[in-house]
């Protein structure tokens, strides 16, 4: 390839990092038959401006004008200001020619091909073609009908829509594109008759490897689980009868199912009715959640599902939320119908058969140096989004394929998803904290240029080009010129793993994960890398040393609580686990605000959050106008957080218990069992009330009772002085049953000596934690209204005290990368990712 001589005097290579250039060998740059790279990253990236560029041919422009654009381009990337998502660095000027990274597809209610074109096993070949060229699909599978109901034309029973889902999930796991393998959204609507089936798919029955899932949430659900009220089950708007249910429910046990169920012993429906009452039940957990209403159909109570939605995210991250009301009343082609489903990560809400045209400005060099720091280069900014728009724009004219509908769609639509990255860069060069009220107003402000300035480039780009071909009876039909667009939507927010690691800068708007955290290399070497800005900063201040950069890394790359960081800079550099969750939504939502698509963005929060926290966070996405939000408590099942300081091997060694000393103050506390009154002494550390010690005492009962209780006091106790967490103590104690009946108290059903031992100790550190452990030793406080109080919170729900700060949220949980082996798995925009090579789920 001949190449311009700006291309060959640039020194590209010399400014890309070592991690920057690791990240394009192994994820973009062109290899031969063996396996050999061929091609250097000004090479690529030439090649890529004008493959993209040339597309300007087309709407009369000369080659001296395609010459200016591919400069323009090729200045855009390999300066880092902007850079295209991974499809279009990958495949453009090659012999493929899908240049997009995700696509939503439309199964319908039949399997066979005659009788509708989107039939299931057809849209299982599309989807199968998308992830044999690197894509990513979304799918809403409401159409299909539910388990146990009556098929007219093969005379059979449906097998669910889980049953179908699952031969998608085969087809992802055996299509493995290169080094990326297909991920998937499963969408189901909250009022599908099979919703609970849905809802546990993955924590329960350990279905859907390869999919993430959300629950379709409408405003008729929203508003039943905030206002205590019910909403209706319903297949294609008719209503969920009583009869119904009740055949679903006997198709189901006489083992009537068809499809992929044939010859399995079915799981039991997952909706139960009592007749006698009118009620209806969660067959998982035998559960009370709904009701048969007067005119005989089927009602679920919403805080019920929510409670058992934000439970299940709780242990394993996975249902997320997909508001569907919300992402319609801004939907840009109403008469093509409601837009249903979602790209894989959620950012990008689709009518069917369109796609995900991604790429995204790098916010950390849209600043200006001044004497003392840093401030906006907003004419910069203008600039590059000119650049960004028109180089996308183009891109959907490049694409081909992977299947027909697709081509014809975004041809129509011309959609592009322009995005951030580097946000959490920029405002580390301009000193304000994340979660401040000026990083808030600064997203608003940030966002609303680019979007404005998008539009704007739209415009211009239609004058030249011509509106989009499905602009009649869309919302820009309105006769004014400022709305005659050229792309459908423009911004959006999605993931940027890899591509913010060739930018050498954070993913999309999430916080650092870590200050401090190891990178592969070449030759598989590992280097440990310090944020860039946090180095400058802790020289500034003359406090720089190894041995600080030591206690901060073991201290989970955060600075919070290190005495001899000026706290100051502690505001500044914070990590995604020392935000507060509901402060991720506000910046979530302040992006939002100014978005024409939607956000990719993970809603972090530290092991001791409960799943009150998880359920008011669900509760504020919506309420604050977010199109979806996806919630990882760290240490959930599903996907374990990165340990962001690698241990050497040692001997192993183990933990002896503190000694205490002979005299130690204690608490008492009375706790209802099922056994009568148990009375609870927790010997604390009279410095700051942590428990130490517990001892226990029960009135009337047996030896064998005594000697359990004794041992489960011994062993408590035990573990406290050998330093594990109260809270994870609590943990295991909590919700143990036993042979005897359980008995119901103000503060919740007891169902044990072991439940009760737990309840105990989660009173107390709830009570130090609400009044103070000064107030509570010295009886400044009202011991009886405690009481009351503790018992309350209790009842409401599972009472973890959390206060969702990062004090004990270490990144101790961790799986290893299935690619390196080396790092860990963090959850990032909405997306399994290893922050040490560029593995990425998504």
């Amino acid at each position: 390839m001949k190449l311009p001589n700006y291309v060959n005097q640039d020194n590209l290579e010399e400014r890309l990092s070592d991690n920057s250039k690791w990240t394009l060998e192994q994820k973009y740059l062109k290899r031969n038959g063996e396996g050999k790279i061929v091609e250097g990253p000004k090479e690529r990236l030439y090649t890529i401006a004008n493959t993209i560029a040339t597309i300007d041919s087309s709407y009369g422009h000369s080659e001296e004008e395609i010459g200016k654009v591919t400069e323009n381009f090729y200045n855009a990337m390999t300066n880092l200001n902007f850079l295209p998502a991974g499809r279009v660095f990958t495949n453009a000027g090659t012999e493929t020619k899908a240049l997009f990274n995700c696509y939503v597809l439309d199964p319908e209610d039949s399997i066979d091909p005659d009788d509708d074109l989107n039939d299931i096993f057809g849209e299982v070949r599309k989807g199968a073609r998308i992830h044999k060229e690197g894509g990513g699909t979304g799918y809403n599978f409401s159409k299909l009908r539910p388990r146990g109901s009556y098929v007219k034309k093969s005379k059979g029973v449906a097998s669910g829509p889980i049953s179908f889902m699952e031969q998608f999930d085969k087809a992802t796991e055996i299509i493995n594109s290169g080094n990326r393998r297909g991920a998937n959204m499963g969408i189901l609507d909250v009022n599908h008759p099979d919703i609970m089936d849905f809802i546990y798919a993955k924590a329960v029955h350990e279905k859907l490897k390869n999919f993430n899932i959300s629950i379709g949430a409408t405003d008729k659900f929203m508003d039943a689980t905030i206002n205590d009220g019910y909403f209706p089950l319903e297949f294609k708007g008719n209503p969920l009868t009583l009869d119904d249910l009740l055949n679903y429910q006997s198709n189901i046990e006489e083992n009537k199912l068809g499809g992929s169920e044939i010859g399995k012993a079915p799981n039991p429906p997952s909706l139960i009715v009592d007749k006698e009452k009118g009620r209806v039940l969660d067959s998982y957990t035998n559960q009370d959640i709904g009701r048969i209403n007067e005119e005989n159909n089927v009602e679920l109570y919403g805080p019920a599902v929510m409670d058992i939605i934000a439970n299940l995210a709780w242990q394993t991250a996975d249902p997320g939320m997909i508001f569907l009301d919300a992402i319609n009343r801004e939907n840009p082609l109403p008469n093509k119908g409601p837009i249903k489903a979602t790209n894989p990560c959620g950012e990008q809400p689709l009518h069917p058969y369109d796609a995900c045209n991604l790429g995204s400005l790098n916010l950390s060099n849209m600043v200006k140096k001044l004497e003392d720091g840093y401030e906006v280069d907003w004419d910069k900014l203008n600039e590059t989004t000119q650049t960004a728009v028109h180089f996308m724009d183009n891109v959907n004219d490049a694409s081909k394929g992977p299947i027909k509908e697709i081509e014809d769609t975004v041809l129509e639509h011309r959609r592009i998803g322009l995005g951030v990255m580097g946000w959490a860069d920029m405002l580390l060069k301009l000193k304000v904290p994340y979660d401040s009220k000026e990083a808030v107003e600064l997203a608003e402000q940030v966002m609303s240029s680019i979007n404005n300035t998008a539009k704007e480039k739209s415009v211009q780009l239609a004058e030249q080009r011509g509106v989009f071909p499905a602009f009649e009876g869309s919302i820009y039909d309105t006769g004014d010129l400022e709305d005659r667009v050229r792309n459908v939507a423009r911004t959006t927010i999605a993931p940027t793993g890899s591509i913010a690691m060739v930018a050498g800068v954070s993913g999309g708007i999430e916080p650092y994960f870590s200050n401090i955290f190891y990178k592969n290399i070449r030759g598989g070497e590992r280097l440990k890398f310090v944020n860039p800005e946090l180095e400058r900063a802790l020289k500034d201040n003359g406090i720089y040393s190894e041995k600080l950069l030591d206690k901060i890394e073991k201290n989970g790359g955060s600075l919070k609580g290190i005495k001899e960081i000026p706290k100051e800079l502690q505001e500044i550099f914070k990590v995604a686990g020392d935000i507060h969750s509901k402060d991720h939504i506000r910046v979530q939502a302040a992006f939002q605000r100014n978005l024409d698509n939607a956000v990719s963005k993970t809603i972090n929060m530290p092991n001791n959050a409960t799943v009150d926290d998880v359920k008011e966070a669900y509760l504020l996405a919506y309420q604050m106008g977010l199109k979806g939000t996806t919630i990882y408590r760290d240490g959930s099942k599903d996907v374990q957080v990165l340990e962001t300081n690698k241990e050497e091997e040692t001997e192993r060694t183990y933990i002896t218990p503190r000694k205490i000393p002979d005299m130690m103050p204690s608490v008492k506390i009375k706790q209802h069992t099922p056994f009568g009154h148990m009375h609870v002494n927790i010997t604390v550390d009279p410095k700051d009330g942590a428990p130490y010690e517990v001892f226990a005492q029960l009135g009337k009962s047996g030896d064998v009772v005594h000697a359990d209780l004794e041992g489960i006091c011994r062993q408590l106790s035990t573990n406290l002085r050998a330093g594990v967490d109260p809270n994870y103590c609590v943990d295991q104690l909590e919700g143990i049953g036993a042979s005897i009946a359980s008995i119901p108290t103000r503060e919740g059903v007891v169902t044990s000596i072991p439940d009760g031992v737990g309840r105990a100790l989660k009173k107390y550190l709830m009570a130090i934690e609400n009044y103070g452990f000064e107030n509570l030793l010295l009886g400044n406080v009202d011991y009886d209204e405690i009481v009351d109080e503790l018992s309350d919170t209790l009842k409401k729900g599972n009472g973890n005290s959390s206060t969702n700060s990062n004090e004990d949220q270490k990144n101790t949980y961790g799986i290893k990368c299935p690619k390196c082996e080396g790092g860990k798995l963090i959850f990032q925009e909405g997306c399994k990712r290893c922050s040490s090579c560029d593995y990425s789920a998504c």
